[in-house]
């Protein structure tokens, strides 16, 4: 493996946002860990009703997604490093369930 790409800090990308209700969580959240680029940092928000519930960061590493979001009050709502996509999707699901209900 090329010992430079571990040195490259990741591409910064357009900003992804999950949006509370516009489908199922799990389908939501399927939505967006099924299209990232390798190497590629995206900005993260998840939304209700245009208000900000969490934002942060997911990218993926070449070695799996990392994910991480905090709450207005910055507190971590979610921490995930190089997890498998399917992980992340459930995590992920799982967080926008919460904010669901």
């Amino acid at each position: 493996m090329n010992q430079l790409a571990h040195v490259l800090p990741p591409r910064e990308a357009p900003p992804r946002c999950l949006i509370v209700g516009l489908m199922p969580p799990q389908l939501l959240a399927a939505s967006l860990t099924g299209n990232l680029l390798s190497r590629t940092q995206y900005p993260l928000t998840v939304e209700r009703d245009s208000e900000v519930l969490a934002r942060g960061t997911i990218e993926d590493t070449g070695a799996g997604l990392s994910v991480q979001l905090s709450n207005r009050e910055g507190a971590a709502v979610l921490t995930l490093h190089n997890a498998l996509p399917a992980d992340a999707t459930w995590a992920l699901g799982k967080l926008v369930q919460r904010y669901t209900d």
